[in-house]
């Protein structure tokens, strides 16, 4: 094969194209050459690869997601060192990132966003599971394949926690690791984080999916962070997105700004969002405004909400940021609802510390007068003696109140302590029963029942009772009247086309299909339905469903005569699949290319399969075993073999092996290019002989006979 004109890392990686390039490190896609496999490889920047710093950190992302296995989870194969360069090889991902495809399709319907945090919740379920904590989860890191495999990558800043407990993200001079529009508010303080840190950075990412854009923004990374640490999200129905209140509701829990008042773990999180997409607890109405205005925060700083110019998605060192105690006791107090979000914000690396936020200063009181200062001087002498006697009991009551103040100060949550009383909800229309029940910080959980009695939307039962106190956080679960006749839509987003249709048509829905083209679902896969999912809708009536046909159809390129790299760098950039077969010809060097299957020009879908044929050379053949057989036999068994055959004849006083094969060159089992000689020689009766009065002579004839392999 001939010599690829790519440069080639460790003899074996053989970079074909950059696929991303970053402030620490570049991507190109590779073809492993031992494994004849496409691979992605990192390369730590030459800038960086003098850091010792980022080369461990390299090296500690190869380790720890080597030890990790898992499909949801972009594998790592190898690392190595190139001319002072650092690499890791890792799986290759045939898809784009979820970034890209926020930008290019904007907002995701929110059954698809949900489907892909779940599968996002896998992956880090598995690192959370093998003791590690990924620490900066964002759509940049998030990879899609075109038949909708998720997989998350990027564990560059993750950090084993010890033996299960959390760790601490703050490096060296208080600054803190990570993308600043995903850092939970304890990253963004340099605290300790946990699993329940990525919970945090998870919901960011679903509610940019549904939203179209991250929940905080500001001019720079440290003005983000503190956004986190002061600041609640307002709630996407307020955005103009069609949300169900059960999946707004799962999103506002992940993003509470005190880890114990999130999912204790990915894996709850990701079962609310199963069983929000099964259907289990859909809602599509949402609270009037006047039933749960917006909460007020403190004053803006009157900075533009427009998003800043420079990209800010990277990930970045920023110092830790500084709560603004009033604004973080009122994102505590306010239901989960807040700022306008806008746009991503993300990316570049700052060295500078931010200003912390300044402590309170107290108001001056003035001077005090003269005749003030001698009446208290007066004062405080009649009462000298009632002070001394009263001394111990000063003292105990100032003990008191500095120990009231220290566990004030140490307690994580006093909120989480307090109790709630549950209204009764009767009567109500369910999304004013929502409004209130969120406002009082529960969670909560709607079923439907027919109920003749009851007006439709209304609720006629509610668990627990009116007048129960609850902790703050807990379920409560309305039943609400629906009218005869009306069920709800199921989810079928993601589901097989047939299986899609066979659900509607178990509810008595009519299912009416459009096909389109799709990059990221897999053909015939549905893509969206209208209805959504949980909305109530007539039996009979039709549900739309687009169908994902696949990728669009793109032209075979004619690939005749390129070496397989050649080959497969055209290959991947239209996204197409592949194998190789190998087929002899005389006329094309070995290793090229002779054809492709389906053939050049005809269109073939991305993701679909493409044959690859290549040249064996000229072909080779084994040459048959023929001593011993009758000559025609011989004959016909290399004819078939597609070898010449050269006969000779040899004079043998043994009559059993006459017209027999004595012999064969080359001999049996010996591999020659096909249409090769072979030559043997067979027996023959030896000549008579010829008798004279004075001598006997005797003479041995040979016959040479030449057949053509057809």
């Amino acid at each position: 094969m001939s010599e690829a004109p790519y440069e080639v890392l460790a003899g074996r990686y053989e970079l074909h194209r950059q696929l991303a390039t970053g402030g620490t490190a570049d991507v190109f896609l590779a073809r492993d050459q031992l494994l004849n496999r496409p691979v992605a490889v990192k390369v730590l920047s030459a800038e960086l690869s003098q850091d010792a710093a980022f080369v461990e950190r390299l090296r500690r992302e190869a380790q720890l997601v080597a030890s990790l296995n898992h499909q949801n989870i972009v594998g790592v194969f190898d690392q190595g060192e190139e001319e002072g360069a650092p690499f890791i090889v890792m799986e290759y991902v045939d898809g784009r990132s979820l970034a890209d495809l926020l930008r290019s399709e904007g907002r995701l319907h929110p059954d698809r966003a949900a489907t892909i945090a779940v599968d996002v919740a896998a992956a880090l379920d598995a690192a959370h599971r093998q003791g590690m904590v990924h620490m900066d989860v964002k759509p940049g890191n998030v990879l899609i394949t075109p038949d909708g495999q998720v997989k998350l990558a990027d564990f560059g800043i993750a950090k084993a926690m010890n033996e299960g407990q959390e760790t601490d993200l703050t490096a060296e001079g208080g600054t803190v690791m990570g993308t600043a529009t995903y850092l939970s508010p304890e990253q963004a303080q340099g605290q300790k984080v946990g699993p329940r840190s990525d919970v945090y950075s998870l919901a960011i990412v679903l509610y940019e999916m549904m939203t179209g854009r991250p929940p905080f923004i500001g001019d720079s990374p440290v003005e983000i962070a503190r956004k986190h640490v002061d600041e609640a999200p307002q709630r996407p129905s307020r955005l103009g997105v069609e949300i169900a209140q059960s999946l707004e509701a799962i999103t506002l829990k992940g993003l509470a700004k005190s880890p114990v008042n999130r999912y204790p773990s990915v894996r709850d999180f990701a079962a609310d969002l199963k069983r929000y997409l099964a259907g289990a607890h859909n809602l599509t109405g949402h609270p009037t405004e006047q039933a749960a205005p917006a909460p007020q925060l403190r004053a803006t700083t009157g900075r533009s909400t427009a998003p800043p110019e420079p990209d800010m998605d990277a990930t970045v060192v920023i110092p830790a940021a500084t709560p603004n105690p009033q604004a973080s006791s009122a994102a505590r107090a306010q239901p989960q609802t807040p700022a306008a979000a806008t746009a991503g914000t993300s990316a570049q690396t700052i060295q500078q510390q931010a200003a912390a936020a300044p402590d309170p200063v107290p108001q001056p009181v003035g001077q005090r007068t003269d005749d003030t200062w001698k009446r208290n001087v007066t004062f405080f002498i009649t009462l000298l003696l009632l002070l001394v006697l009263l001394a111990f009991l000063v003292k105990s009551f100032l003990d008191l109140l500095r120990t009231d103040d220290t566990e004030q100060v140490t307690t994580t949550d006093p909120v989480a302590e307090e109790t709630v009383v549950v209204d009764s909800y009767i009567g109500r229309e369910r999304d004013q029963a929502i409004s209130f029940i969120v406002q009082l910080g529960l969670e909560y959980e709607v079923e439907f029942e027919p109920n003749s009695e009851v007006e439709s939307g209304r609720v006629f039962r509610q668990n627990p009772q009116a007048g129960r106190k609850v902790a703050p956080g807990s379920l409560v679960t309305l039943t609400v009247s629906e009218a005869e006749g009306r069920v709800k839509v199921p989810a079928v987003v993601t589901l097989p086309r047939e299986e899609a249709v066979r659900q509607l048509a178990r509810l008595g829905f009519q299912a009416q299909i459009t096909e389109i083209d799709s990059e990221d679902f897999p053909a015939g896969e549905v893509i969206s339905q209208n209805p959504f999912t949980g909305e109530l809708a007539e039996r009979g009536s039709p549900v739309q469903l687009e169908v994902s046909l696949g990728p669009p159809e793109r032209t075979i390129p004619d690939l005749a005569g390129s070496t397989l790299s050649e080959a497969l760098a055209e290959v991947f950039d239209l996204d197409f699949r592949y194998v190789e077969t190998m087929e002899a010809d005389p006329e094309v060097e070995e290793g090229l290319v002779l054809r492709t299957e389906p053939p050049a020009g005809e269109l073939l879908r991305g993701g679909e399969t493409l044959t690859i044929v290549l040249s064996s050379g000229v072909a080779q053949a084994i040459v048959p075993s023929v001593e011993g057989l009758l000559a025609d036999s011989a004959r016909q068994q290399l004819v078939s073999a597609k070898f010449e055959v050269q006969i000779e004849f040899e004079s043998t006083d043994d009559p059993t092996l006459v017209n027999k094969v004595l012999a064969q060159s080359p001999p049996a089992n010996q591999e020659i290019e096909e249409g090769g000689v072979v030559r043997i020689v067979v027996g023959q009766e030896p000549p008579p002989e010829e008798t004279t009065t004075t001598t006997t002579t005797t003479t041995t004839s040979t016959t040479t006979t030449t057949t053509a392999a057809p």
